[in-house]
């Protein structure tokens, strides 16, 4: 199965967090993983927020981060899903960065993988909402 992983996602590979158990089973699981090359930015972005909120070391947040190229995922170009993932943003009233794994998912005809409730809501109920799964309700088995 295709699975395109977002942020929220693959943040719990190195950081401990609610349901890093799960993120931790699509690793280990024969699941084709893809994101967009922005999950780099994104991830960076969290750790740097985790700095400033005290959750993590400086030391362990530089560690992590060089470790992101690393992450095994196939790692798409967002420049063949631009277009998409702004039209998505504009249909569903949603920031742009979160679209663009939502593209990518259609793109490849895979389903895109999330922690984040605020986005997963904003799409259930919509033509798009089939190709979210949460990481909370996905089965690891």
């Amino acid at each position: 199965m295709r699975l395109v992983v977002d942020a929220s996602v693959a943040i719990k590979w190195f950081v401990d967090e609610e349901f890093s158990e799960r993120a931790g089973a699509l690793l280990e699981r024969e699941y084709d993983l893809y994101a967009p090359r922005l999950l780099a930015s994104e991830v960076g972005n969290a750790l740097w927020r985790k700095v400033r909120m005290g959750e993590l070391e400086h030391n362990e947040a530089l560690e992590i981060a060089e470790s992101i190229p690393r992450i095994p995922v196939s790692w798409a170009n967002e420049l063949a899903v631009c277009s998409d993932a702004v039209k998505l943003s504009l249909e569903l009233g949603h920031p742009v960065y979160d679209c663009f794994n939502l593209a990518l998912a259609r793109r490849l005809r895979a389903f895109m993988v999330t922690s984040d409730a605020r986005f997963a809501n904003a799409v259930a109920g919509t033509a798009f909402g089939h190709l979210i799964l949460t990481l909370e309700t996905l089965d690891p088995a």
